[in-house]
């Protein structure tokens, strides 16, 4: 009975870790607010990536580029139909494309452009591992 009351338990543990793993890997849901939104994101940061790279990018531009990019963290922010689960996964992403963009445009503290502009890629590389957008193209 002992061996068998165990082997449930063994059972029970390994079903409940792989739903837990499940749901670690499981996508949330997007609206068309996120999508749309993340699309502007997507194409502002390809549109500037080699600006910034190359170190050419006017100061001017890249305040631009840091006023575009917080709009659509606004709008996501303020109106993305998201679970409320998947909140904290969202709030990481979009603070690591805000602060990404602040350091584009040179008020990023000890962040460099350069660092900023790599922040906001990987955090766009990372949204469709944790969101579900049919329309979504990676960076490259």
């Amino acid at each position: 009975m002992a061996l068998l009351a165990a082997a449930l338990s063994i059972a029970g543990a390994a079903t409940l870790g792989a739903l837990v793993a499940s749901a670690a890997d499981a996508q949330w849901p997007t609206g068309e607010v996120l999508r749309s939104a993340m699309a502007a994101i997507r194409k502002a940061t390809l549109d500037n990536h080699t600006l910034v790279t190359h170190r050419r990018m006017p100061p001017a531009s890249a305040v631009k580029f840091a006023e575009e990019i917080a709009r659509e963290v606004d709008r996501i922010r303020t109106g993305a139909d998201v679970p409320p689960a998947a909140k904290p996964d969202l709030d990481a992403l979009l603070a690591d494309i805000a602060s990404g963009a602040e350091a584009v445009a040179g008020r990023g503290g000890d962040v460099t452009p350069i660092d900023g502009i790599l922040r906001v890629s990987e955090a766009l590389a990372r949204y469709p591992q944790r969101f579900d957008d049919p329309t979504w193209q990676p960076l490259r």
